[in-house]
């Protein structure tokens, strides 16, 4: 007797469209994708190399390892990308990157880092070796040559604390074990983004750092 139609026999055709599509155009659907992906981590567009990181994690191991290379990109955008997308995770092999990674996320004392906050207002942090930690806000544009000359520890109207560096995070602390003001290094150092927690200004900025010869 013919299989009844709502009871398919297992050599009956199902209607509707429902199975699931042959293995063989899974794994090809996926080498397609992964070689579009690194298509894209090569364009000249920073745009498009920070769009496909985010959306590399969905290709498995081989799209984890593309978001690994990224962290050696020239661009900061894009390697900084790829360090909050992998920051979190625990596998062995990204350890070991973020490790190496890390490794260059060091303070630099050349110079100081500034912050164009907003029209008139600019934020300067300078850091010594000793652990001490500079901080004025100028309310006008600075002359940045005339800023080298005296913003130093002997500057009576600057702000001062000390900071201690944990990996590539730092906190200024200046009355207590708690900081008032913490953020991450940037790769080489050239920029820090700060999260400040004390009167008047709370809230993140970034900074960005101008070498400054012979200061002192």
């Amino acid at each position: 007797m013919p299989n009844d139609i709502n009871n398919p026999g297992n050599y009956d055709a199902v209607l509707g469209g429902n199975n699931p599509p042959p293995i063989n155009a899974v794994v090809l659907g996926r080498i397609e994708g992964i070689k579009q992906l690194e298509y894209r981590l090569l364009s000249q567009v920073v745009e498009n190399r920070v769009s496909a990181l985010s959306e590399a994690l969905n290709y498995g191991e081989e799209g984890l390892s593309l978001v690994i290379q990224a962290l050696n990109d020239l661009e900061e955008v894009v390697y900084q990308s790829a360090y909050d997308l992998l920051k979190d995770r625990k596998e062995t092999k990204v350890q070991v990157a973020l490790s190496e990674y890390i490794k260059h996320c060091c303070i630099r004392f050349d110079g100081f880092y500034c912050n164009y906050k907003e029209p008139g207002d600019y934020e300067f942090v300078r850091f010594y070796e000793d652990g001490t930690i500079l901080s004025i806000t100028l309310y006008r544009k600075p002359d940045i040559e005339h800023v080298a000359t005296w913003f130093n520890k002997h500057h009576g109207y600057i702000g001062k604390g000390i900071y201690k560096i944990e990996r590539n995070t730092i906190g200024f602390f200046k009355y207590s074990n708690k900081p008032y003001c913490s953020g991450e290094i940037g790769k080489y150092g050239n920029t820090i983004s700060l999260v400040w927690n004390y009167a008047p200004f709370q809230g993140a900025l970034k900074y960005y750092f101008i070498h400054i010869a012979n200061l002192r």
